[in-house]
């Protein structure tokens, strides 16, 4: 999936994906374009993608980026995490995975996500984008601001931990 400013693409794959395996093609890949993967379960829909892409972009502009690379300056704005390890810890991948999204940064984001994919036989599904509750609480919403919160306004949780990237 391209998002219209060609910008951001993404696949969603089911596993089982080995991280030593993952790390491997990934590398190869990210001489394409920036890549970046991350847990499905931590992945709360497209909108939480293209906002974490948007403001890491903003960030580099302005020179406001704490990280050397698009992909982990991406990745502190998408785990709503402030501090990289904090951010890997969050959005990493473990040794074995049943589900990762994949993203690619840049005009060139596509064919890095399509390498990685096509390399390691990945089967997509989108169905892993799909938002919930139990994937709103293991990214860190709680049961509290779920319960102050109406059903259809709940993925603000998460757009507001992106940007508060900013404020950390």
């Amino acid at each position: 999936m391209t998002f219209d400013d060609g910008q951001v693409s993404l696949a969603a794959v089911r596993g089982p994906l080995k991280l030593e395996d993952a790390l491997f093609v990934s590398k190869k890949s990210n001489r394409i374009a920036p890549l970046q993967l991350v847990r499905s379960d931590r992945v709360l829909g497209t909108d939480h993608v293209r906002h974490a892409a948007r403001l890491a972009a903003r960030a580099a502009a302005e020179g406001r980026a704490q990280a050397d690379k698009p992909e982990v300056e991406f990745l502190r704005y998408l785990a709503g995490e402030r501090q990289i390890a904090d951010a890997i810890t969050k959005m990493g991948l473990p040794e074995v995975a049943l589900g990762a999204v994949v993203i690619g940064l840049g005009t060139k984001g596509k064919d890095a996500v399509e390498h990685f994919v096509h390399t390691l036989g990945l089967i997509e599904d989108d169905a892993l984008l799909a938002p919930s509750e139990s994937k709103l609480l293991d990214f860190g919403v709680t049961a509290a601001q779920l319960a102050a919160t109406t059903p259809a306004r709940r993925l603000d949780l998460v757009l507001e931990a992106v940007a508060s990237v900013d404020l950390k």
